[in-house]
């Protein structure tokens, strides 16, 4: 992982101010994270207002997705972003979020806490044999040959 171009210059301290001055103000939190990420390459100022939207909109599955993506491809931290990516799921990400929580999970040595989050995401798929569904079955297979 390369070291970032800037560390929480004047772009992070202006996102910042305005995530303060307006704190359930959506947009920066989400436009002004992946700007800082993306065009500034400032992955740690991306990473704290990721953090800090999280926080202000803890159910936005949207925020927390975008901030999965951040901590699994720009910081390299699976286990962070599994966790983001189970949450984003609980709160109306399309299904198949769950089943690669559950591969991050196994990845980083937490094979059980994948299998976990796939078969809770079994018992609350409205339809058993849906796309999605077959393919968190499917991965289910995959972990149990792993836990055995």
């Amino acid at each position: 992982l390369q070291a970032s171009r800037c560390e929480r210059g004047w772009v992070y301290r202006m996102i910042d101010g305005v995530t303060e001055l307006a704190p359930k103000f959506r947009a920066p939190f989400v436009y002004g994270a992946v700007l800082l990420s993306v065009a500034v390459d400032d992955r740690e100022g991306a990473r704290l207002i990721f953090d800090k939207g999280v926080g202000a909109f803890p159910s936005d599955w949207k925020i927390l997705y975008a901030a999965a993506y951040h901590y699994l491809y720009e910081t390299n931290d699976a286990e962070k972003a599994a966790h983001l990516l189970a949450e984003a799921g609980k709160h109306g990400a399309p299904q198949w979020v769950y089943a690669l929580a559950a591969r991050l999970y196994t990845k980083v040595g937490r094979a059980v806490l994948g299998k976990s989050i796939l078969e809770r995401a079994l018992e609350l798929a409205a339809d058993k044999e849906s796309r999605s569904a077959l393919r968190i079955k499917k991965r289910l297979e995959e972990i149990n040959r792993v836990l055995e």
